[in-house]
C-alpha cells in the first residue's frame, strides 16, 4: 500500500502568494519505472478471445472498459506489491514543514 502525501503550506512573500503543496512521500526506482513503463506499453493491450469465426479460425475482440480497468488495477496493485517486495521503492524524504497525516483516514 502506498503511503499517503505529504501536504505542507509555504508562506507567501512579495513576490508569490502562500501555497498549499502536495509532494510525494515514495517513488520508484529506475527497475520500479521500467516495471511500469512495460506494464503502460504492453499490458493492455491483449486481445479476448471471443469464440470462432465460421472457418473455425479464433475471434478476438478488445475488452470492455470495464474489463479494462479491472485488469489495469490488477495489474498495478500487483506492481507495487512486487516493488515493494524487491526493495525497489525509495523513501523520500519529507519536505520541512509537511505532514502526511491529515489525507490518512
Amino acid at each position: 500500500m502506498s503511503k499517503p502525501p505529504y501536504i505542507y503550506n509555504t508562506k507567501g512573500d512579495v513576490f508569490r502568494a502562500a501555497a498549499l503543496n502536495i509532494a510525494q512521500a515514495q517513488m520508484l526506482n529506475q527497475e520500479g519505472a521500467w516495471m511500469a513503463h512495460f506494464i503502460e506499453r504492453w499490458g493492455l493491450v491483449a486481445a479476448v478471445p471471443d469464440g470462432e469465426d465460421s472457418a473455425g479460425r479464433q475471434k478476438l475482440r478488445l475488452p470492455t472498459p470495464d474489463e479494462l480497468v479491472t485488469r489495469a488495477a490488477d495489474i498495478a496493485a500487483a506492481t507495487w506489491a512486487e516493488c515493494e517486495k524487491r526493495g525497489w521503492l525509495i523513501e523520500l524524504p519529507a519536505p520541512d514543514n509537511a505532514s502526511n497525516k491529515s489525507t490518512e483516514a
